[in-house]
């Protein structure tokens, strides 16, 4: 009976055995199960975490090349040279500023409109100037403007080349592409693949919307795929930022401003809601348009080009006040002497008549498209005898 009792008591310690053993074994598995989860949570919120990078790096470059865009355009009268990223001729006519190349979208005057408007002296800028059918007109032909389009397509839809808005989107896609570092993240094992990046900005299009313009957006469409260790993908594609910028406003008004400065001898530059300032060189003059409303890089944004210096014109001289008066030769068949004094033709006669003043003078004007104060001299200070015979 004794050995039958130590049997039973051994099947109940094999029993408890097993029950503890499988209670280990399931809490093994629930463990392994929860670490498990824990570790596909961490490296779903890694893998999260490191798109959210690779986003705010695109982003952060897109930002730098969109600012730099528009810096560079507006230093150089809205051009972006070929040679920079852009599309405009890298041979454009222009002067050189502190490194900048800086476009003359003023240029002066060449040849003839008809024979109504002349680009060289005697008859420029038009015979008679100022005055015609007994009026004083000012407006002619003082020069040619060579702004850029700013639209790339035109009101057909047609494609315009040489835009600002093509040259600015070109840019932005090189710096951006440029400036984008993507390493980082291939030594952590993740694999970034990426398709061509594409610019587009959006601005105001119609002039109705310039009053209310503000801002200036810029989308950028970049196709990228970014592979993760464990083989999961993600897919980034579409970025975008805006500045405070008025750029069809500051760009009418720019064009405004040398419309009426190649057609207006008597303009003067200027627009409201805007501070024009003129620098003058030796051929040229710089003028800068600001527009306190339009700033990058928390800074004023301005638009600066050059302009050509161009001829003044002279006033045709009023000789009605010489009907009467005769200059004389001398024995050596030398003419009056000419000079010039306090803005008047002075006449000295050799053998002046009574009555006569000597010198006789004659009272000179002229314009000057540059606004450029005008000095008055004489190439020959003396009346040939032709014509005095």
């Amino acid at each position: 009976m004794s050995k039958g009792s130590f049997s039973g008591k051994e099947g109940q310690i094999t029993v408890f055995m097993i029950i503890g053993l499988l209670v280990l074994i399931a809490f093994g598995v629930t463990i392994y199960a929860v670490s498990r989860i824990r570790t596909a949570q961490y490296e779903s919120v890694q893998e999260g975490m490191d798109v959210k990078v690779i986003q705010d790096h695109i982003s952060t470059c897109l930002n730098i090349a969109s600012e730099e865009a528009f810096l560079v355009a507006g230093s150089q009268g809205g051009m972006i040279f070929a040679d920079q990223g852009g599309v405009h001729n890298n041979e454009y006519p222009s002067v050189l500023v502190e490194g900048v190349r800086v476009p003359l979208l003023i240029r002066a005057p060449e040849g003839n409109v008809g024979s109504l408007f002349f680009s060289t002296p005697p008859n420029y800028p038009f015979e008679g100037f100022p005055y015609s059918n007994g009026k004083v007109i000012l407006k002619g032909y003082y020069g040619e403007s060579r702004i850029p389009p700013l639209y790339k397509t035109g009101p057909d839809g047609v494609n315009v080349s040489g835009s600002i808005e093509e040259s600015l989107e070109r840019f932005i896609e090189k710096r951006v592409s440029d400036c984008v570092d993507f390493s980082p993240f291939s030594e952590k094992g993740i694999v970034v693949s990426k398709a061509s990046a594409r610019a587009d900005i959006v601005f105001a299009k119609e002039r109705e919307q310039f009053e209310g313009e503000r801002f200036v957006s810029v989308h950028l469409r970049w196709p990228l795929g970014v592979t993760f260790p464990d083989g999961r993908r993600a897919v980034l594609e579409d970025f975008s930022m805006r500045m405070p910028v008025r750029l069809a406003s500051m760009y009418y008004t720019v064009k405004q401003i040398i419309d009426a400065d190649v057609t207006d001898i008597g303009y003067v530059p200027s627009a409201p809601g805007f501070i024009v300032q003129k620098e003058d060189a030796q051929d040229y003059s710089l003028l800068r348009i600001v527009n306190p409303e339009s700033k990058v890089a928390n800074d004023v944004w301005s638009f600066v080009f050059a302009r050509e210096n161009r001829l003044p014109a002279l006033w045709k001289i009023d000789t009605r006040e010489l009907e009467g008066v005769v200059f004389h030769l001398t024995r050596e068949g030398r003419g009056a002497k000419l000079s010039v004094s306090d803005g008047r033709l002075l006449i000295s006669d050799p053998c002046p008549e009574a009555g006569v003043p000597d010198p006789f003078p004659l009272f000179l004007n002229a314009s000057d498209p540059d606004e450029d104060p005008v000095h008055f001299e004489v190439d020959k200070n003396e009346i040939p005898r032709s014509a005095l015979e």
